[in-house]
């Protein structure tokens, strides 16, 4: 699981970085904040990374969170039957 994390974190921050940059640069032409290449490189790709870090985390916590649900549904009725052979 935590190989699996770290491969869907660092897949996202990469994504996240080559939106940042995309999107900063749209923004830089469109609202003309005067920002050079060179900045727009740099803030793109720091500001998508950590979006992209939250991102990933955020991801990761759903897929952990509807496989437990599967596991429980899948399992429902074993565990019950070992709770009850335990109350016996």
């Amino acid at each position: 699981m935590f190989l699996i994390k770290r491969i869907i974190v660092t897949i996202s921050s990469i994504l996240g970085a080559c939106v940042g940059m995309i999107l900063l640069a749209l923004s830089n032409a469109a609202f003309h904040f005067n920002l050079s290449f060179s900045q727009v490189s740099l803030y793109g790709i720091i500001g998508g990374i950590l979006l992209g870090i939250v991102a990933g985390y955020y991801i990761m916590y759903l897929i952990v969170k509807k496989a437990r649900r599967f596991i429980n549904n899948k399992l429902a009725g074993t565990l019950a039957r070992f709770s009850f052979l335990r109350r016996i």
